[in-house]
């Protein structure tokens, strides 16, 4: 008789095998390509991550078929853990994201730091973090400066919409929604500065207002033509970080929601297998 408790826990986890390699493999690519200490997930994380779920995929996978119920109450323990630590850390995560202002995927839209959590901003935006962010800036490009020293063109042109296609010149490679907020943000002036956009030898840069700045705010002061600064002392681009990261938090929280809701299920299925398993070996006078 088919068990198909049995098919769907061993099911789960051959497709978890593969999906375990992939992040084993992309770890190490990120080790060989060069890794920076800028991105958000360490591939020390994800080899980890990789290789605990790779044990876990295969200890499911021999536990179910084999009829194993030590190995199946071993599974389901760590299985249990798992998950666990999934939904503390979307918890986590949606309690930093959770204020956060609207249109955030608009196009032009510039935010403020008050609009976002007070937990998230202590953790973003504390100067140690703040002094760390802004050293990656420069390492990851982030404006596309150093593509072919054309910059100041790409704040000038439209930022498109979801689904449509860039007109940005010299975009950098990631052109994410999350992105474009940050560029918004922090690779221009304040749009409330009053800053002009001159032509200047066939290249274009940012000329303060003539007649002064319209608005009072700190910001207007802290813009800089140096590639080096620009904005990225400013509010508006602390608050284009802080949408940036929201943007991909969110991302990340319907990825692990969709992982979790699978392992749950896959919990559910390994407890009556570990069930049957059980009943299969009392019937044959071994005792667990």
């Amino acid at each position: 008789m088919v068990n198909f408790k049995i098919i769907i826990v061993a099911g789960f986890n051959l497709v978890g095998i593969p999906l375990s390699l992939v992040l084993v493999v992309t770890a190490l690519y990120q080790f060989s390509d060069g890794y920076s200490g800028c991105d958000h997930d360490h591939p020390i994380v994800i080899l980890l991550l990789g290789f605990l779920l790779l044990i876990l995929a295969i200890t499911g996978v021999v536990g179910s078929l084999r009829h194993n119920a030590l190995l199946l109450t071993i599974y389901l323990r760590a299985l249990f853990v798992v998950i666990a630590a999934l939904f503390v850390y979307m918890a986590i995560l949606f309690v930093q994201t959770g204020k956060a202002p609207s249109g955030m995927t608009k196009p032009n839209e510039v935010f403020r730091i008050q609009e976002f959590s007070p937990m998230l901003r202590k953790n973003q935006l504390s100067d140690k973090s703040w002094r760390y962010t802004k050293g990656c800036f420069d390492k990851e490009d982030v404006c596309g400066v150093n593509n072919n020293g054309d910059f100041d063109r790409l704040p000038k042109a439209p930022l498109k919409g979801v689904g449509e296609k860039s007109t940005i010149k010299n975009q950098p490679k990631e052109s994410t929604d999350a992105r474009k907020a940050f560029q918004v943000g922090c690779c221009r002036p304040p749009k409330q500065c009053g800053f002009v956009n001159v032509e200047v030898n066939e290249t274009s840069k940012w000329v303060a207002p003539k007649s002064g700045f319209p608005s009072k705010d700190p910001d207007c002061t802290k813009w800089s033509a140096d590639r080096n600064k620009m904005c990225f002392d400013c509010d508006t681009c602390k608050a284009a970080k802080l949408a940036e990261y929201v943007l991909e938090a969110r991302v990340e929280m319907g990825f692990i929601f969709a992982f979790n809701a699978m392992f749950v299920i896959t919990f559910v299925m390994a407890c009556f297998a570990l069930r049957d398993c059980r009943l299969e070996w009392t019937s044959k006078g071994i005792i667990l």
